[in-house]
C-alpha cells in the first residue's frame, strides 16, 4: 500500500529544525494567546511533567509501570523487558514524532520507509505493517484490522502532551490480548490537571517545514479539568537516489481534548477525543482518523476497578487504487482485588465489534491490487483474563500465572496463557522468567481473500 517504497535516513540530510516553545508564563505566549482565546477566567497553578532529574537513584527505581500487569507496580519488579521514556526524555531528545522519539528504545527496529511512513518492530522482521507488534494510546488499540500493522503517520503529534511511552519486548497478551507477539507499545498522555495554562511550539527546517502548535488547559469548578489542543505538522518530499523528489510529502492536522474529573479522591472519570486529519504523496492520497475515549476508575479499600469504552474510525483513500474505513466500538472491564498481604487477582472482560468497508478505485489496477472478496463486513472480538500474583516470599520471590481467551471470527477461541516469576537477590538486583503462549489475529485481507 506504500507508493515509494525507498529506504532514507533521516538522520543523514542537513535537517537545520529548530524548536521554540514557550510555557504560560511566557510574555510572548500570553501577548499571542490573548489574540486567539479569551483572558483567563481565572489563575491557575501551571503544573508541569514530572522532573526526574531532582528524583535519588532509590525513587527512579520506584517509578511505576502498568502495561506489564495491566496495573501500577513498581517498574523494577515486573517480570518483563521493560523500558520507559518519560515526558522529560521526549522533550531532550528533540523528536518530532512518535516513531522517531522509538528510537531511544533498545530492542526495537524503527526505520523511515517514506516522507510519512514507518516501520516499527521488535525482535526483527521489520516491514511497514509490522503484525506481532500491539499498539495502544491510553488504552485505546491503533492495531489496524484491516492489514495488521499500524499507521504511524495518523498518530498525534503533540510529544508534548505524553506523560510516557512504556514498551515491552515480548509476549503481553495475557492481559492486552492478541497480536501482542513480540512486543507492546504503550503511550500514555498526561492528565489534564498536569496541562494547565498555555503553551505554544513551534519550529521548522528544510526537510520538516512546518510544525506547529497550541494548547489550552483550565478548570471547571473545583474537581474538573480540561485541555484542548491543535496542531499542524508537515514533511517535504524525501530525495531519491539521483537527486530528484519521491512525490511523497506529508502533512497533517490535529486537534482534540481531555476532560478529567476527580468526584472524590478515590475516582477518577476521563473523557477524551481527538481527529487527525493527514495528506500524503503530494496530496494524492489521504486519510482520517478520529476517536473518543470514556474511562471510569474507582479505587475501593482493596482493590479498583475500571471501565473504558471508545469509539474509532480510520479512513484511507489510495490515490485511484481504494479507499478503506474501519469503525470501531470497544468496551473492557477490569477488577484488581487485594486477597490479603501476598495475592492480587486481576480478571477482566472485553467486547470489540469492527465494521470494515473498501471501496475500489474507478481505475483500479487489478494484478496488482489487493482483492478481498467481501466489500462490507463486520468482526467480533470477545475476551475474559485473569491473572494472579502471589508472594512466595514477601519482596523477595513472587509468582505471576494468567490466561486469557479470545474468540475471534476468522480462527475461533484462542488460549493464551502466561507465567512468570520474579527474584529479588538484592536490592539492586533481580532476575526474572517468563514462559508465555501469544497469538496473532489474521487480518482481514487474510482472513477474507
Amino acid at each position: 500500500m506504500t507508493k515509494h517504497n525507498h529506504a532514507v535516513n533521516p538522520s543523514k540530510t542537513k535537517a537545520s529544525t529548530s524548536r521554540l516553545l514557550w510555557a504560560s508564563g511566557s510574555l510572548a505566549a500570553g501577548i499571542l494567546i490573548l489574540s486567539i482565546v479569551p483572558a483567563a477566567t481565572q489563575s491557575s497553578t501551571l503544573s508541569s511533567a514530572r522532573d526526574f532529574t531532582d528524583l535519588s537513584l532509590e525513587e527512579l527505581m520506584m517509578e511505576t509501570v502498568t502495561s506489564v500487569s495491566k496495573r501500577e507496580q513498581r517498574r523494577t519488579e515486573s517480570a518483563a523487558a521493560v523500558t520507559v521514556l518519560t515526558n522529560d526524555d521526549l522533550r531532550r531528545s528533540g523528536a518530532t514524532t512518535i516513531p522517531d522519539a522509538l528510537r531511544m528504545v533498545p530492542g526495537l527496529n524503527v526505520n523511515s520507509v517514506n516522507s510519512s511512513q514507518w516501520a516499527v518492530s521488535a525482535r526483527g522482521f521489520n516491514q511497514v505493517f509490522s503484525n506481532k507488534l500491539l499498539v495502544l494510546i491510553d488504552g485505546r488499540s491503533i492495531y489496524t484490522p484491516l492489514f495488521a500493522g499500524v499507521y504511524w503517520d495518523s498518530l498525534p503529534t503533540t510529544l508534548e502532551d505524553i506523560d510516557r511511552i512504556e514498551v515491552i519486548r515480548g509476549p503481553g497478551a495475557t492481559v492486552w490480548g492478541a497480536n501482542a507477539v513480540n512486543g507492546v507499545i504503550n503511550i500514555v498522555t498526561r492528565d489534564a490537571r498536569d496541562t494547565q495554562g498555555v503553551m505554544l511550539y513551534g519550529g521548522g527546517g528544510n526537510l520538516h517545514p512546518a510544525m506547529t502548535g497550541v494548547r489550552y488547559g483550565d478548570r471547571i469548578g473545583e474537581n474538573t479539568y480540561y485541555r484542548v489542543f491543535g496542531g499542524y505538522h508537515s514533511k517535504d518530499d524525501y530525495p531519491l537516489p539521483d537527486g530528484s523528489d519521491a512525490g511523497d510529502a506529508w502533512a497533517s492536522q490535529h486537534t482534540g481534548f481531555r476532560m478529567d474529573s476527580f468526584p472524590n479522591p478515590d475516582t477518577q472519570v476521563t473523557w477524551l477525543g481527538d481527529a487527525t486529519f493527514s495528506q500524503f504523496d503530494d496530496g494524492e492520497s489521504d486519510g482520517r482518523n478520529l476517536s473518543t475515549l470514556g474511562r471510569w476508575t474507582r479505587e475501593t479499600g482493596v482493590g479498583r476497578i475500571e471501565t473504558q469504552s471508545y469509539y474509532n474510525q480510520t479512513r484511507r483513500s489510495e490515490a485511484t487504487r481504494s479507499t478503506n474505513s474501519i469503525d470501531t466500538f470497544d468496551f473492557t472491564l477490569q477488577h484488581d482485588l487485594e486477597l490479603g498481604d501476598r495475592n492480587t487477582l486481576t480478571w477482566g472482560l472485553g467486547y470489540r465489534y469492527m465494521v470494515n468497508e473498501i471501496e475500489r478505485g474507478p481505475t483500479q489496477d487489478t494484478s496488482t491490487a489487493i482483492e478481498v472478496r467481501n466489500d462490507d463486513f463486520a468482526l467480533h472480538l470477545f475476551s475474559g483474563f485473569v491473572q494472579n500474583e502471589f508472594q512466595l516470599v514477601p519482596d523477595r520471590v513472587s509468582v505471576t500465572g494468567g490466561v486469557k481467551l479470545e474468540h475471534n471470527d476468522f480462527t475461533g477461541f484462542e488460549v493464551q496463557p502466561s507465567i512468570r516469576a520474579t527474584f529479588k537477590a538484592t536490592e539492586q538486583q533481580m532476575f526474572w522468567a517468563a514462559f508465555s503462549r501469544a497469538v496473532r489475529t489474521p487480518s482481514s485481507v487474510e482472513g477474507r481473500k
